[in-house]
C-alpha cells in the first residue's frame, strides 16, 4: 500500500504484524514470584488459574474477590523483532483490550501511551519506538 507522500518518493509501506500472546507473567504489585498469565485474559482468571483465588461467582467469594482489586497487578513478556521489522524505519507498538489504567514500559522505561480508562472505549493505544541497528 502506498500513501501520497510516499508515491512521490518511491517508498513503499507495508506492515508487520506480531501478536504476542504467549510468555505473559503477572504478579500483585510488591509479590516476587511472577506467575504465569493468560493473554487476552483477565487478573481473575489469571489469580483463579495459579491457586490463588477462588471463584468469585461461587457462594460468598465475590467480596474476597472484590478486595482484590485494591492491588494492582503487572503483566510482563519478552519478544524479538524479527529481522524485517528491525530493518523498518519506524515501528509501532500497538495493544488492544487494555482494561482500566494502565502504565507500559519498554525495556524497562516507560512509554509515554494514550492508554484507554476503560476497555470499552473505542481506542487503541500506541506508542512509537526507535528501531535498533541489527
Amino acid at each position: 500500500m502506498r500513501n501520497e507522500d510516499s508515491k512521490r518518493k518511491g517508498a513503499v509501506i507495508f506492515m508487520i504484524t506480531a501478536e504476542i500472546h504467549s510468555g505473559w507473567q503477572m504478579r500483585q504489585a510488591g509479590w516476587e514470584e511472577f506467575l504465569p498469565a493468560s493473554v487476552p485474559g483477565s487478573v481473575y482468571h489469571d489469580l483463579m488459574q495459579n491457586g490463588k483465588m477462588d471463584d468469585p461467582f461461587w457462594r460468598d467469594n465475590f467480596p474476597k474477590a472484590l478486595k482484590r482489586m485494591d492491588h494492582d497487578y503487572e503483566y510482563k513478556t519478552e519478544f524479538a523483532a524479527d529481522k524485517a521489522l528491525r530493518k523498518s524505519d519506524a515501528v509501532l507498538l500497538r495493544f488492544e483490550g487494555i482494561d482500566t489504567v494502565a502504565d507500559v514500559f519498554l525495556k524497562k522505561r516507560k512509554k509515554s501511551a494514550a492508554v484507554p480508562q476503560n476497555l470499552w472505549q473505542k481506542t487503541t493505544p500506541s506508542i512509537s519506538i526507535p528501531v535498533q541497528p541489527v
